[in-house]
């Protein structure tokens, strides 16, 4: 590869530079397929045809099977149908789209990977367990020689740490998207002409937000005031006890472990478990006291569906997610509802900001493919032709968006049914092609522009925890973490210290003390060997 290895810190600043979260820096222009060769037919006895793409032989045509992961949009069959066009002429292959639904994806996911049965191109991330996945084998491996073949102008363009966050092990499953996201750190989108309609006029507290979800929980028996449910999409952890808290997360998988982040600088000596303490106890009786007075439905926790599909649906007044999430989610309400009055707020403006690891979102190829060549070879073509990105992140020209000049866009008549970066095309994303909405509300960019001088960026984002030598202990210990997690997240439990105190017990019983040890171990050599790189 061209170029040698940098630092995250270096990469990611240079991104930072010349990019925000939804501007394109590549352009529609007469040559959209990234420089590559078209497809080559050679014909040599009557009954034999040859067809190259790049030097490499795609005479059988193939059809793949890609993994999603999230509900199937109303025009994803329609999109898919043009992008089958492009491929079949270009690589001689189509892709069928496999989708798993919001919810029940954290249950279908590892059991279609266990399947045996056909999948090509598969989205993966680290919040998806990408690492575990890898270690079981359910990813095909991919080496620095098969992104030269297939992906080359990946191998020229995208920066080596992308693939140096997401090596398992010493080797690679992963081609991680290439941008930077602020999809750790959590705000939220309010109804604020309900808002005002209660005579509240600005929100910049958590007891703001609390007088704000009283008036909507009294007054609008239509809708709840915060929208939850019970597949993981509950943000209360992040934005109450996280954040104003300076806690940093650690070792990806299951959240058990963080740091702090104390007079400007992470506090790397003090490893501690995020449940134990005080702050903790506080959080979890201020969610009791929320749900208590009802700011979301006493069914949460079995809560089926996408709960921002609620908020832009006007089911609920409080939308939370990171600064991309909730300005698309104001952006697709706005559509419906041009009447509506929507606000990003950030209720924690002095804590830190840092930016995703690159592995938050990529596509690796599942180890039961039928053609891993042909595989990447398409993913290139969706990273690195316009005519394939259009097409995945914004859909057909016309009908779901509307051309008005260089890297921008209008949402076109049926925006709705395609949504704007709204499906699992995240895996591919980057800002090379990527437009910008006309709608787009004004304040994402002027987040993150005011973020931009202060990211961190902590060393641990690299370390991730291996569980092989407590695999069985670990396993139990998540499904503890899981179970009481949702319970102090929706404020279920009536007594805080005694449930923390069950908790703790169930942790010990299920071999608490063992996993620990051996992520104390792991962490403690990680910080050795990097701290002072």
């Amino acid at each position: 590869m061209r170029k040698k290895f940098k630092t995250v810190s270096s990469v990611i600043l240079a991104l930072l530079m010349v990019a925000t979260l939804f501007a394109g820096c590549g352009q529609k222009n007469a040559s959209t397929s990234g420089g590559q060769t078209q497809p080559k037919t050679e014909t040599g006895n009557a009954s034999e045809t040859k067809k190259e793409y790049n030097g490499i032989d795609i005479s059988k045509p193939v059809n793949l099977v890609m993994l999603f992961v999230g509900d199937k949009v109303a025009d994803q069959d329609l999109v898919y149908e043009e992008v089958n066009k492009l491929a079949k002429e270009d690589l001689n292959c189509t892709v069928t789209v496999k989708n798993l639904s919001w919810a029940d994806y954290q249950q279908q996911y590892p059991l279609v990977l266990a399947s045996g049965e056909q999948l090509d191109l598969v989205y993966a991330a680290e919040w998806l367990g990408y690492f575990d996945h890898a270690r079981k084998g359910a990813f095909h491996e991919i080496t620095m020689d098969d992104i030269k073949k297939y992906m080359p102008i990946t191998y020229e363009e995208q920066d080596p740490v992308t693939f140096e966050q997401a090596m398992v092990d010493g080797k690679l499953y992963m081609i991680p998207n290439y941008q930077f996201e602020y999809n750790v750190y959590r705000l939220i989108g309010v109804r604020m002409d309900l808002a005002k309609k209660y005579g509240i006029t600005e929100i910049k507290t958590f007891e703001d937000l609390e007088r704000f979800c009283e008036a909507i929980a009294e007054n609008e028996k239509e809708m709840f005031a915060i929208a939850h449910e019970g597949s993981g999409g509950n943000d209360n952890f992040a934005v109450f006890y996280r954040q104003p808290n300076q806690i940093h997360l650690v070792g990806g998988g299951t959240t058990l472990f963080g740091i702090k982040y104390v007079n400007g600088e992470f506090d790397y000596d003090n490893l501690f478990n995020v449940y134990f303490t005080p702050e903790f106890a506080e959080y979890a009786k201020m969610m009791r006291r929320w749900a208590e007075k009802g700011f979301w439905s006493k069914n949460a926790a079995s809560g089926q569906g996408k709960i921002n599909d609620l908020f832009v649906a006007g089911k609920s007044a409080v939308d939370i997610w990171h600064i991309g999430g909730v300005a698309q989610d104001i952006e697709k309400a706005q559509l419906e509802h041009p009447d509506w009055e929507m606000e990003i707020i950030d209720l924690t403006p002095e804590s830190f900001k840092t930016v995703s690891k690159f592995t938050n979102n990529g596509v690796a190829v599942s180890i039961n493919t039928v053609d891993f060549g042909r595989s990447l070879m398409l993913l290139e073509k969706f990273k690195n032709d316009q005519r394939y990105f259009d097409l995945t992140c914004v859909g057909i020209e016309g009908k779901h968006w509307i051309d008005i000049g260089p890297n921008k866009f209008r949402p076109g008549p049926d925006a709705n049914n395609f949504p704007i970066y709204g499906t699992s095309m995240w895996g591919w994303i980057s800002e090379k092609f990527r437009r910008v909405s006309e709608t787009e509300p004004k304040q994402l960019r002027e987040y993150i522009n005011s973020w931009i001088p202060d990211v961190v960026y902590p060393i641990t984002d690299n370390f991730i925890f291996d569980d092989t030598n407590v695999k069985s202990e670990y396993a139990a210990v998540s499904n503890v973490v899981k179970t009481y997690a949702t319970i102090f997240d929706l404020g279920m439990a009536e007594d805080i210290e005694k449930t923390i105190e069950e908790m703790k017990d169930k942790l010990n019983k299920a071999g608490y003390e063992k996993v620990e040890a051996e992520f104390r171990r792991q962490y403690e050599d990680f910080i050795k060997a990097n701290l002072n790189k």
